[in-house]
């Protein structure tokens, strides 16, 4: 799943990846996270900078058992301009 998240990343794609319960709460666990609701959370440090020179993250979400990630802003999060998760 990582490799995907850094080709995604690099092709300028945000697409969110289901991953595995284990996974999100081990990334969860990992360092205190950057931003933190109910049911997603930014991973505590940047995984790399855009091209505007925001700050890109690991973004990891919980839904109905099935647990997504992808890279993203602060600001997406903020401003609610995250992809809509998978069908």
């Amino acid at each position: 799943m990582v490799k995907t998240l850094d080709a995604d990343f690099e092709a300028n794609r945000q697409v969110w990846r289901e991953t595995t319960e284990s996974v999100y709460h081990e990334m969860l666990n990992i360092l205190p996270p950057a931003y933190l609701e109910a049911d997603m959370f930014m991973l505590g440090e940047p995984y790399s900078h855009n091209a505007n020179g925001e700050a890109v993250f690991s973004i990891f979400m919980a839904r109905e058992g099935h647990y997504f990630a992808l890279h993203g802003t602060r600001r997406q999060v903020r401003d609610g301009k995250l992809p809509p998760l998978p069908a």
